[in-house]
């Protein structure tokens, strides 16, 4: 009769799926909660609301509840650009005043 040894458990890093969200949570993380401004707080949420738009248009584009016509798969495209723009516009934004308020607490207004 031969014994079987339990194997020792081997664990593995997981990392997060990398991605927007965890992109917009790592700015978020970035900084000490008692650094941030109000400012700052409002372009973050600006961030997140247009990630979800954007998946929500990304997945009425790729999944449509019915059939669609060209005309309305061109109409959810050009939303779906739109929503893109202006997210990459509030990530720069963010970024933008981020680098701003390093310059200002290091003083080189």
């Amino acid at each position: 009769m031969q014994v079987i040894q339990p194997q020792e458990a081997q664990y593995q890093w997981v990392l997060p799926q990398a991605g927007f969200r965890c992109t917009i949570s790592a700015m978020a993380d970035q900084r000490q909660p008692s650094v941030r401004d109000e400012e700052e707080l409002r372009l973050l949420a600006i961030a997140e609301a247009c990630h979800s738009e954007e998946i929500a248009a990304s997945d009425l584009l790729t999944n449509p509840h019915q059939s669609l016509l060209y005309a309305e798969y061109q109409r959810l495209i050009e939303e779906l650009r739109a929503k893109r723009v202006k997210g990459h516009q509030s990530r720069i934004a963010l970024k933008a005043h981020r680098y701003k308020m390093g310059l200002e607490r290091h003083n080189f207004k």
